[in-house]
């Protein structure tokens, strides 16, 4: 994990993170975002909004509860993860709810917008030209050494009753 943070403050300032940088700020202030924002707001103005948020400010906080890092490294309580399953549940009966709502389509219309706008194009040219150049390459490097050690080091042992053997998970 330390070197993907010393890789990171090294590259950091270099002309393809500030080029993605810039695109990325254009896009987050796009007009089409703006947009978004106001989808948003309706949305969350309404009770199924206010819903569909205290259940996902649940995960989080159970998140918070079951998750931690301390100077030993990343410690999780597997007493309370199945406490995160039965957020997680809460969240996706809200999703599918939210699908068969009027809401679903106005979402779908604005995320075309948003992930189409010429902003959204540049954001993808430029983390193309980052990930071609030598500070791309050196922080996938890391990535990949880091998920290496992960999958050599870090056994579980201990999954919420939802997941299972072939549950897709991994880091990079």
């Amino acid at each position: 994990m330390d070197d993907v943070e010393k890789t990171w403050k090294s590259i950091e300032n270099s002309r393809p993170v500030r080029n993605a940088g810039a695109s990325l700020k254009r896009w987050g202030e796009s007009e089409e975002m703006k947009d978004l924002e106001t989808l948003d707001k309706k949305f969350l103005a309404t009770p199924r909004g206010k819903r569909m948020a205290t259940e996902i400010e649940d995960v989080f906080q159970q998140l918070d509860k079951s998750i931690y890092h301390n100077k030993h490294g990343l410690l999780i309580n597997n007493d309370e993860l199945d406490h995160v399953d039965d957020e997680l549940n809460d969240v996706e009966d809200q999703l599918k709810s939210f699908r068969k709502s009027k809401w679903d389509k106005m979402y779908t219309r604005a995320m075309k917008k948003v992930f189409t706008n010429k902003e959204a194009k540049s954001v993808e040219r430029r983390m193309v030209a980052f990930g071609a150049s030598p500070q791309g390459k050196r922080l996938e490097k890391e990535m990949k050494e880091l998920d290496a050690a992960i999958k050599k080091n870090v056994k579980i042992t201990d999954l919420p009753k939802n997941f299972s053997e072939e549950d897709d998970l991994f880091l990079f």
